[in-house]
C-alpha cells in the first residue's frame, strides 16, 4: 500500500513538472510575441513619425519658396535661388520617402538574397560620385574584388547611405576613403568596410547617442540617423554589425569612421 501511494505521489509530481513545464514555455512564448508586437509597433510609430512629421514639413517649405520664386520679379537671381533651395528639398522629400520604402522591405523580409562581391560593388559605388557639379567631393575606393557576402539589391543602398551622411553634413571640399579587408573575428571570416571622411566628425557624446538610438530603434524622423537606421537593420539582417569611430582617434574633429562586418559567403 505505501509504495502504491509513493507512486500515486511520483506520478501527480511528474504531471505537475510537465504541467509548469508547459505553462514555463507558453508565457515564454507569449512574452517573445508581446516582444515583437512592440518591436512591430515602434516601427509603425517610426514610419508614421517620418511620412508626417519630416515629408509634410519639406513640402511645406517646398511650396513656400516655389510661391516666393513666382511673385519675384527682380533680375538679381533671387528666382534662382529659391528654386534651387526648392529642388534640394524636394530630393530630400524624395530621399526620405525612398528610404521608408526600403525600409518597409526589410523588415517584411521579401528581399531575396544574393552573393555579392563587395570590392565590385564599392568600386561601382564610388564611381557614381565621380563629377558632381555642386561640390568637389573625392572618393577613394581601396576595394580589391573576392570578397562575396550573401546580401541583397539593398546592400549598394546601405552604403550609399553612409556617404551621402558624410556628405550633407559637411561643407566645401570632402574626401572620403573606402577600404575593404577580410578579417577573422570569433572563429568567422568577414568582410570589413570602413567609410572614413574629413568633414567635422561627431563628438564621442552624439556618437554614442546616435549609436544609442539606433541600436534601440528609438531613432526619431527629424534626427540625423534615418539612413544610418537603415544601413543598421540591413547589415543586422544579413548578420553582420555596424559602429561607428573617429578618423582620426582621440580626435573627432577630424571627421568620422564607419565600419561595417558582413560575414563572409
Amino acid at each position: 500500500m505505501y509504495d502504491t501511494l509513493e507512486a500515486r505521489i511520483k506520478e501527480r509530481t511528474q504531471e505537475l513538472n510537465d504541467a509548469n513545464e508547459v505553462l514555463r514555455q507558453e508565457v515564454a512564448d507569449r512574452r517573445k510575441a508581446e516582444e515583437a508586437l512592440m518591436r512591430s509597433k515602434a516601427q509603425a510609430e517610426l514610419y508614421v513619425d517620418i511620412m508626417g512629421h519630416d515629408i509634410s514639413n519639406m513640402n511645406q517649405a517646398i511650396m513656400g519658396y516655389l510661391e516666393m520664386a513666382t511673385d519675384t520679379t527682380g533680375p538679381d537671381g533671387t528666382e534662382k535661388e529659391y528654386l534651387a533651395r526648392s529642388i534640394e528639398l524636394i530630393r530630400k522629400s524624395s530621399r526620405l520617402i525612398d528610404n521608408v520604402k526600403k525600409l518597409q522591405r526589410i523588415n517584411a523580409g521579401d528581399i531575396p538574397a544574393q552573393k555579392v562581391d563587395l570590392g565590385q560593388m564599392l568600386s561601382q559605388l564610388a564611381g557614381k560620385y565621380e563629377g558632381l557639379k555642386d561640390r568637389e567631393i573625392t572618393i577613394n575606393c581601396s576595394c580589391a574584388t573576392g570578397c562575396t557576402v550573401m546580401g541583397n539589391l539593398l546592400l549598394e543602398d546601405a552604403f550609399a547611405n553612409i556617404i551621402d551622411n558624410a556628405i550633407k553634413h559637411s561643407r566645401g571640399p570632402l574626401t572620403v576613403n573606402i577600404r575593404l579587408d577580410q578579417i577573422q573575428a570569433d572563429s568567422r571570416d568577414y568582410c570589413q568596410v570602413a567609410i572614413d571622411d574629413n568633414g567635422p566628425g561627431l563628438p564621442d557624446e552624439m556618437k554614442r547617442k546616435l549609436v544609442r538610438e539606433i541600436e534601440s530603434d528609438e531613432i526619431k524622423a527629424d534626427r540625423r540617423g534615418i539612413g544610418l537606421y537603415l544601413v543598421k537593420t540591413l547589415v543586422g539582417r544579413l548578420g553582420g554589425r555596424m559602429w561607428i569611430e573617429d578618423r582620426v582617434a582621440g580626435d573627432h574633429t577630424k571627421g568620422s569612421k564607419f565600419l561595417v562586418e558582413l560575414p563572409v559567403s
